[in-house]
């Protein structure tokens, strides 16, 4: 049985000092950061040392996340990018193997950065992540086997698409002995005789396995939780295929661990996530979360499935597909849902009987992981992972796989616990010489450290000031002298404060090797060279020929460290021929990639309607935003591109007199775009809102005439469309 102790602040004595014990007896603690909701009386093992004349520096961290230098940021976009290329590069080798695991390496890197203050709003994170994503799910769509290191979501994808073509006439389906036995009914009809034939046999197999073998792990505290909460036990399956049953894992809808909580639900359930730890990767605290959000959907709708419908879709669309279909059962609305949707409760039944009963269905030998067994002891200051791991008698790994919340290489500091302090998990048994081994650690010993590898052109100068030290702190910690030169490839060591995430650690398992994979060669569409000019960016460029920044990026090893300049020539491939261009600077412009909106007006009739142009914006998005086409902005506007375009310049638009309003001189027509009012919920955020509608956070800003990202309960917003 899991058991709590309480460490006071281990304050490391002076040399001389001599440690005193003392016992506090009887304590009562409120243990709900630890392993639920329940009161106990307990004695302590409580241990405390003299306090040092000088207190650890590194005890009052906050997380003042403002003054994170988005060099990191860069950093990191630039190691996902390279992960990308070598899929890439893979997949021309038709290396599948490889592939997978680059692409899964690129997206790892990408899920580590979502923690950052602002990350979303930023447009070369966004616009990356949605490349990878979109290329690895061609590539998943292409191939017949996945291969064992793919991911639940990728799996998720090709059961998606296979259903369909799934032919169960020649595989026998094993009959269930007892249907009744579960509160969610275990409906059985062809979609779901589908999913347990694809779990038996082909892709589903391999997975389903291994997630038998981590249930052993999980399932028998998951159960307990259930049980506690009032919910039924049976509902602990359901975390299997929403991630494989693994703690860490994130979507690419930035959903996070066992159960999924995306950021805004997690934090109605008392899930914390922050730069230092995030509850949702917590097994315990995440499966008591979700047994009162399941709870909750089936107080809202009065049926299991439709419950597990809105857990995978939104209330909102679910009630909306009842109405439409005059329906209120799932099977009866099914039709109406999107295809993940449409398979989430075949998928939950079919796991729920293969679990149940794995050896009815084939699944026998299975090597079951053993149910975790951990003591918890109470830590007041952030401590380095692997100080903690040496007072436990483990590894720092350990303590690490201990506490999947944890996000940097150490605990948190008090201000981000509250004064109870981090409540840590530490191997069974340990907790007596854990306190003792803990007061001898020195100050050295428990600050977090990062390594910093020196690369080519750093120097101790620009190494502070990316850590946001002084230099004359860096060298101190290093034994250097403060106008020493620094080689490239020299080991520093820097103190873990919270402009310096773990993930950018050079011995971080993410981090790509020095031998870079080849860009990859671009065997289809027509290469066109263009010369930057004056006010250009990779976007502007990017949006002029319609292609991606990121591919711009790849066909011309432009890294995010680096910006482009006046006069650089860049290399771009179009699927189709381009055609002419008023533009005498550009030798070609691309034909349209996407079916443009019929314009507003063919001729140059009428009054028109003069629009400002806004930071950020494209001849793109503007001849989105009226419903016309580029071609169309040209003409009305003296051949005009995207190129010469600047902020502040006035456009002409033409339509007709009676859709233009009086005195509306910049703004464009919002007809087609306000379809939707939405009022805030607590917990949310802009990007979770413009999430959940599939806009951007720039589109909602702008048409709320919001000029920051903060929003406030109860505050009704305007939704763009689509």
């Amino acid at each position: 049985m899991t058991q709590k102790y309480r460490f006071l602040p281990f304050l490391q004595a002076p040399r001389s000092s001599v440690v005193s014990l003392i016992l506090v007896l009887s304590a009562f603690l409120i243990i709900e950061g630890c392993s639920g909701s329940k009161k106990i009386t307990s004695t302590q093992a409580d241990t405390t040392a003299k306090s040092a004349v000088n207190a650890d520096p590194f005890s009052t961290l906050d997380d003042h996340k403002e003054s994170i230098d988005s060099a990191i940021v860069e950093e990191r976009l630039e190691a996902a990018r390279q992960e990308w290329l070598r899929a890439l590069a893979a997949e021309q080798r038709k290396d599948k193997n490889e592939v997978v695991r680059r692409f899964e390496a690129a997206i790892d890197i990408l899920n580590r950065l979502i923690y950052f203050p602002n990350v979303n709003e930023n447009k070369d994170f966004q616009e990356l992540t949605k490349s990878v994503i979109e290329d690895y799910e061609k590539f998943v769509s292409k191939i017949d086997v996945l291969p064992p290191s793919a991911s639940i979501f990728a799996l998720r994808q090709k059961f998606n698409e296979e259903m369909s073509k799934m032919d169960i006439r020649n595989l026998p389906i094993p009959k269930s002995s007892d249907l009744s036995k579960t509160q969610v009914p275990l409906t059985i009809n062809p979609e779901v005789e589908k999913t347990i034939a694809y779990f038996m046999q082909g892709n589903g197999r391999t997975f389903f396995a291994r997630w038998l073998a981590r249930s052993g792990k999980f399932f028998p505290k998951m159960k307990e939780i259930f049980r506690e909460e009032g919910a039924p036990e049976e509902l602990i399956y359901l975390s299997m295929i929403e991630s494989g049953m693994n703690p860490t894992v994130v979507s690419k809808a930035q959903a996070v661990g066992l159960w999924q909580f995306i950021q805004g639900t997690g934090a109605l359930y008392g899930l914390k996530s922050n730069w230092w730890l995030d509850n949702r990767r917590d097994p315990w605290k995440a499966t008591r979360a979700a047994a009162r959000h399941l709870k909750d959907l089936h107080r809202a709708m009065g049926d299991w499935h439709l419950a597990l419908a809105c857990y995978n879709c939104s209330m909102t669309r679910i009630k909306r597909c009842m109405a439409e279909s005059n329906d209120s059962t799932f099977w009866g609305i099914r039709d109406c849902l999107p295809k993940e949707t449409q398979n989430y409760i075949p998928l939950y039944i079919a796991a729920t009987l293969i679990a149940m009963d794995p050896a009815r269905y084939g699944f026998t030998n299975i090597q079951y992981e053993s149910p975790v067994a951990y003591d918890t002891v109470y830590v007041h200051e952030a401590v380095d992972l692997n100080a903690l791991g040496n007072a436990a008698g483990v590894s720092g790994i350990e303590i690490k796989n201990l506490n999947p919340e944890l996000l940097q290489p150490s605990t948190p500091p008090v201000e981000i616990c509250g004064p109870e302090g981090y409540c840590l998990k530490i191997p069974a048994g340990a907790v007596k010489k854990f306190g003792e081994r803990f007061a001898r650690l020195t100050p050295e010993e428990k600050r977090p450290w990062l390594i910093h590898t020196v690369e080519r052109g750093e120097s101790l100068r620009s190494i502070a000031r990316t850590y946001g030290l002084s230099l004359d702190q860096l060298a101190d910690y290093n034994n250097l002298d403060a106008s020493e030169r620094v080689k490239r490839g020299t080991r520093l060591r820097v103190p873990m404060t919270v402009m310096a995430p773990a993930t950018i650690a050079s011995n971080d398992s993410t981090t790509p090797s020095k031998d870079q994979s080849p860009l990859p060669l671009v065997s289809k569409g027509k290469k066109i060279a263009h010369r930057v000019k004056r006010g250009e960016t990779l976007n502007s460029i990017a949006a002029h020929y319609g292609v991606r920044v990121s591919d711009l990026r790849n066909w011309n090893n432009i890294s995010y460290r680096k910006k482009i300049k006046r006069g650089q020539l860049l290399a771009v491939y179009l699927d189709r021929p381009a055609k002419k261009t008023v533009d005498s600077n550009l030798a070609e412009k691309p034909v349209q990639t996407k079916t443009a909106p019929a314009p507003i007006a063919e001729t140059h009739s009428g009054t028109p309607r003069i629009h400002a142009v806004r930071p950020g914006e494209t001849l793109t998005s503007i001849a989105r935003n009226y419903g016309t086409t580029v071609d169309q902005l040209a003409e009305w506007n003296d051949g005009i591109d995207g190129a010469s375009l600047q902020a502040g310049q006035k456009l002409k638009l033409y339509a007709p007199n009676k859709t233009a309003s009086k005195g509306d001189t910049d703004a464009p027509v919002h007809s087609k775009l306000h379809k939707k009012k939405y009022r805030v919920r607590r917990g949310d955020t802009l990007y979770s809102i413009a999430e959940r509608f599939g806009v951007d956070v720039h589109s909602i800003k702008s048409v709320n005439g919001l000029h920051s990202n903060s929003i406030q309960k109860g505050k009704s917003l305007v939704i763009p469309a689509e």
